[in-house]
């Protein structure tokens, strides 16, 4: 059976290559120059080595790892934080997952809430997981 499932709220950190080799180099330490000099550069990853092309962007992971994505994958699966800092803790009523049960029978100690099937943006982080509303 098909099922759907939703990115998890992840912040990352990511640079836009612009063809300064030194700045990208200094995010990502491991990214090497390639020997032909053409602004680019091999960025290797947990898949093997990519090539990380003029706009394209760098990602850092959430275990630190690297890898290149393409400029419109990353605009339609990333947002800029403006200057927010992400929390450090996950909102204590969804637990980092953004939505809540509204399952009449389901327990508000339910360990397995990501299975729940009927679910709504949590009121408290309205669907940021995290960014808790005083």
């Amino acid at each position: 059976m098909i099922k759907q499932y939703r990115k998890k709220p992840v912040v990352i950190e990511a640079i836009q290559f612009t063809g300064n080799n030194e700045e990208c180099i200094a995010f990502c330490p491991t990214a090497i120059n390639p020997v032909d000099n053409k602004p680019s550069l091999i960025i290797p990853t947990l898949e093997g080595n990519h090539i990380c092309s003029v706009g394209d962007y760098i990602i850092m992971g959430v275990k630190g790892e690297f890898y290149p994505c393409k400029p419109d994958i990353f605009t339609a699966t990333y947002e800029p934080m403006d200057g927010e800092k992400p929390s450090e803790e996950p909102c204590p009523d969804c637990r980092g997952i953004g939505t809540v049960c509204v399952k009449p029978n389901c327990r508000e100690d339910c360990y397995y809430p990501e299975e729940c099937e009927i679910r709504k943006p949590c009121p408290r982080c309205s669907g940021k997981s995290g960014e808790v509303e005083p």
